[in-house]
């Protein structure tokens, strides 16, 4: 669902960020067994690279302009 969400046509900067948070919150989710905690911390260390790559100012600032949020 994410993907088709971010394929639309309007797509915009807030609902990259919306997305990206959304996945973070899916990530946290993983369970903490024993076979799933590598690969929940590999998780995070991607989206924690890719979050240092993005402007994160830029993003917050768009999802706080937008007016469905």
């Amino acid at each position: 669902a994410t993907i088709l969400r971010l394929e639309r046509v309007n797509c915009i900067m807030a609902d990259c960020f919306i997305q990206l948070v959304c996945l973070i919150v899916t990530i946290s989710y993983i369970p903490k067994e024993r076979d799933m905690i590598a690969f929940q911390n590999q998780c995070i260390e991607i989206v924690n690279n890719h979050w240092n790559e993005l402007e994160a100012e830029l993003y917050i600032l768009a999802y706080m302009l937008h007016p469905e949020y």
